[in-house]
C-alpha cells in the first residue's frame, strides 16, 4: 500500500543533511567531542529537521498552509516585540532583561533576541503585498514593531542581517511595491534612532528616567508603524505603483544626500574599532549602533582558523572550541563557548564531514526555496528569513538557539511547498514511530537530569542530594553539571578523595575543564594531598594560563 506524502524532495533532502550534521557531532565524541554537547546537537538537528518537514507537509495538507505558517511565525515574533516594548515603557521589565545599555529580552541574549525580530521583518514585508488591504496594513504595523524591537536590543548583527535578508527577498520577489515598502521601512527605522538615543542615554547614565524615554520611543515607533501601514494599505493600482516608485526614488536620493557629509567619519570609526574600541564604553546617547567594533571576534575567528589547521579532516570534536580558545586567548577578560561563527564552529569541531553536511543542508534549502512549488512571494520571504538566520549566525552563536532555528525551518518548509514523495504506509508508520521514540528519549533524558539536579540543590540533607544526583546521572551520565555537584556534595561531607575523583571526571565532560581542575585541587588541598593538589593546579594553569583566580585560594603560589 502506498501513501502519498505531500513533502517536497528538497525539504526532505535538506532535513536529512541536517540530521547527518547532528550524527557527525555524536560521532566526534570518538576523537575528542564532549558527549553532552554532541547529543544536544543531535537533538537540535532532529527538531529542526522535523520542523522543516512539518512546514512542507502543512503547506500541502492544509488549504493556504504556507500562508498559515508564515503568518503564524510572524504573529509570534510581533507578539514578542510588542510585549518587550510594552513592558519596557511601563517599567515592568525584569532586571534580567537588561545588560547595561543592551536589552537582552526574554531570550536572555540581545543578539538572539534581535535575530528573532530580524526573521520576522521579511515576513512582515511579505504581508504588505497581500491582496487584502487590512492584511497589508497589519504587515506595515508589524514591520516597524519588529524594527523597533531590534533597535532596543542594540544588536548590530540583527539589523545588518535584516537588511541583507530584505535585499535577497526583494531580488527574488521582483515586486515593485515590495521595494517601495522595504525602502520606506528602512528610512523610518533609521529615523527611530533619533528618539532611541535618549533611551540609550538614560540606560547608560542610570538617570532613573529609562521608562519615560522608552515610552517616548514607543510612541514614535507607533507613529512610524502607522505611516508604513497607511502606505501599505493604499490601493494596488498602476497610478499608486508609479507613485510608490517615485517616492522611493526621492527617499533614496534624500538618504544619500544626508549620508554623504558623514562619509568622512567612517575611516576614524573603523580605525577605533580595529584598535580595540569597546561599544559598551561609548558615551550615553551614542548607542552601540554607531560602533563598527567587532568586540573581540577577530581574535576568536583567528583562534578557530588556527585550531582548524591542526585537525583539518575530522576537527577536534563537538564542544571542544571552548577549551582551545581558553588556552590560546590573549585577552584575560574574554571567554566564549563558540567561535561566534557557525561555519568556523563546524569546521573546527566537526572538520570536513561536518562542513559537507552543513553546506549541503543550507544549499539544498536554498535550492528548494528557488525551485519549490510554493508561491513566489512566500519563497522570497522565506529565503530572506533563512539568510537572516545564517547571516547573523556567521558572526555570532545564535544558531545555538533552537527556538530561532525551528521558526526559520518551519517557514522555509512551508514556503518550499508540498512534494510528491511516496512511501510504503507500514514502514513509514513504524519508522516514524521509532524515530519519534528515539527523539523523545534523547530530549527527555537531559531535561530529567536537570530537574533532578535542581531537586538536589534544594535537598534538605547531603544524603538526599546524593541519592537524587545518582538518579540524575542515570538519565544523563555525561552531564558535567551533575558530576560537578556530586563532587561538591562529597567535598562538603569531607570525602575529599571521592570529591577529587568526581571533579576529575567532570573535567573530561565540561567545556571549562580548568574550573573542575581547580575544584579538584581545592578538595585535595583540604584533604592534605599536597602533591596531587599542586599537580591539579598546574593542569588548571595549562588549560587557562591567563586566569587570575588561579593566583588565589587552593592554587595560590603554584606557578
Amino acid at each position: 500500500m502506498l501513501l502519498q506524502a505531500p513533502v517536497a524532495l528538497w525539504a526532505a533532502a535538506s532535513s536529512a543533511a541536517f540530521v547527518v550534521l547532528g550524527l557527525v557531532a555524536v560521532a566526534s565524541t570518538a576523537w575528542g567531542g564532549l558527549p553532552d554537547v554532541a547529543w544536544k546537537a543531535l537533538d537540535e538537528s532532529l527538531i529542526g529537521a522535523a520542523a522543516l518537514l512539518a512546514g512542507s507537509f502543512i503547506s500541502g495538507f492544509a488549504r493556504n498552509g504556507s500562508r498559515l505558517v508564515l503568518g503564524g511565525v510572524l504573529a509570534a515574533t510581533v507578539a514578542m516585540s510588542v510585549e518587550l516594548l510594552y513592558r519596557l515603557q511601563a517599567g515592568t521589565a525584569p532586571d534580567a532583561w537588561f545588560d547595561g545599555r543592551k536589552v537582552e529580552g526574554p531570550l536572555s541574549y540581545h543578539n538572539a533576541q534581535g535575530a528573532m525580530f530580524a526573521i520576522g521583518v521579511p515576513l512582515a514585508l511579505w504581508a504588505t503585498t497581500r491582496r487584502a488591504a487590512v492584511v497589508r496594513a497589519a504587515g506595515g504595523l508589524s514591520c516597524l514593531a519588529l524594527v523597533a524591537g531590534m533597535l532596543v536590543t542594540q544588536s548590530r548583527g540583527a539589523l545588518l542581517a535584516a537588511l541583507v535578508a530584505v535585499t535577497i527577498q526583494v531580488a527574488l520577489a521582483r515586486d515593485v511595491r515590495l521595494v517601495a515598502h522595504a525602502i520606506l521601512a528602512v528610512l523610518l527605522g533609521a529615523a527611530l534612532v533619533i528618539p532611541f538615543r535618549h533611551v540609550d542615554a538614560a540606560l547608560v547614565n542610570d538617570s532613573g528616567h529609562a521608562a519615560t524615554q522608552f515610552r517616548s520611543f514607543a510612541e514614535w515607533s507607533l507613529l512610524a508603524a502607522f505611516v508604513l501601514a497607511a502606505v501599505s494599505a493604499l490601493p494596488r493600482t498602476n497610478l499608486m505603483r508609479r507613485c510608490a516608485i517615485g517616492a522611493s526614488a526621492l527617499a533614496v536620493i534624500g538618504a544619500v544626500a544626508f549620508a554623504l557629509p558623514h562619509l568622512g567619519e567612517v575611516g576614524p570609526k573603523l580605525d577605533r574599532a580595529l584598535n580595540g574600541e569597546e561599544p559598551t564604553r561609548l558615551p550615553g546617547g551614542q548607542t552601540r549602533l554607531s560602533s563598527l567594533s567587532l568586540t573581540g571576534r577577530t581574535q576568536i575567528w583567528r583562534v578557530a582558523l588556527d585550531s582548524y589547521r591542526d585537525a583539518p579532516v575530522l576537527g577536534h570534536g563537538s564542544g571542544s572550541f571552548t577549551a582551545i580558545f581558553t588556552r590560546a586567548r590573549t585577552n584575560k577578560d574574554l571567554y566564549v563557548l563558540q567561535p561566534h561563527s557557525i561555519e568556523l564552529e563546524v569546521l573546527d569541531e566537526l572538520g570536513l564531514p561536518g562542513a559537507v553536511a552543513f553546506v549541503s543542508f543550507v544549499a539544498l534549502l536554498f535550492v528548494g526555496l528557488v525551485r519549490g512549488r510554493g508561491p513566489r512571494a512566500a519563497r522570497a520571504a522565506a529565503a530572506g528569513v533563512v539568510v537572516a538566520l545564517v547571516g547573523q549566525a556567521s558572526v555570532d552563536w545564535t544558531f545555538s538557539f533552537p527556538a530561532l532555528v525551528v521558526a526559520v525551518l518551519l517557514v522555509a518548509g512551508a514556503a518550499i511547498g508540498p512534494g510528491s514523495l511516496t512511501v510504503r504506509a507500514t514502514p513509514a508508520v513504524l519508522g516514524g514511530a521509532a524515530v519519534g521514540v528515539i527523539a523523545l528519549a534523547l530530549l527527555a533524558a537531559p531535561y530529567l537530569a536537570n530537574r533532578h539536579l535542581a531537586d538536589a540543590r534544594a535537598a534538605a540533607t547531603s544524603q538526599k542530594a546524593w541519592d537524587v544526583l545518582r538518579q540524575a546521572r542515570g538519565f544523563d551520565p555525561w552531564s558535567a553539571e551533575v558530576v560537578d555537584y556530586q563532587g561538591q556534595v562529597a567535598e562538603d561531607a569531607g570525602r575529599y578523595q571521592e570529591a577529587a575523583r568526581l571533579y576529575a571526571h567532570a573535567a573530561t565532560l565540561a567545556r571549562l575543564s580548568w574550573v573542575e581542575e581547580y575544584r579538584r585541587a581545592r578538595a585535595l588541598r583540604e584533604g592534605h594531598f599536597t602533591s596531587a593538589a599542586t599537580a591539579a593546579c598546574l593542569r588548571a594553569r595549562a588549560l587557562n594560563p591567563l586566569e587570575r583566580l588561579l593566583d588565589h585560594g587552593a592554587c595560590e603560589g603554584v606557578q
